[in-house]
């Protein structure tokens, strides 16, 4: 198995996004033909192993990373823009998946049924609109 590691510091730098995306691929791929391919495709994406979002590969590993499979993900043989299409959908559906897994479950807590905060703000209510009322009718049987 080879492994594609960037080694030139400015090809690292200088990065290309991709409708707002930055993936970080490594390669790992048994024929030297296919990964010398990729590697020009992606240019702009490889990174060490380490460092990687994802591994493109073109059998089944074992690496610790998600995989990105050659004739499984993307149709063998391909053109350099249905690999990156392929790759975006890949990337995005990594990221939308490690979101719904961060995102803590929200439990509502039941509500506790104090009213008596709200008992005593309606009985001042009622008593201002009582002694209003009261001096409205006094004033009128008097006056």
């Amino acid at each position: 198995m080879v492994i594609f590691y960037a080694q030139n510091c400015f090809m690292l730098q200088f990065r290309k996004f991709t409708f707002g995306l930055f993936m970080k691929i490594a390669l790992s791929c048994r024929s030297i033909l296919l990964e010398k391919a990729l590697s020009l495709f992606l240019k702009p994406h490889i990174v060490p192993l380490k460092q990687c979002d994802f591994v493109v590969c073109d059998h089944e590993a074992t690496l610790g990373t998600p995989l990105f499979r050659i004739g499984i993900n993307t149709p063998f043989p391909f053109s350099k823009s249905a690999l990156m299409l392929a790759l975006e959908n890949f990337y995005t559906s990594l990221k939308t998946t490690a979101l719904i897994e961060q995102e803590p479950l929200c439990s509502v807590a039941p509500v506790a049924k104090d009213f008596s905060k709200l008992e005593a703000v309606l009985s001042a209510i009622t008593a201002k609109y009582q002694e209003d009322v009261l001096k409205a009718v006094r004033e009128h049987y008097e006056g």
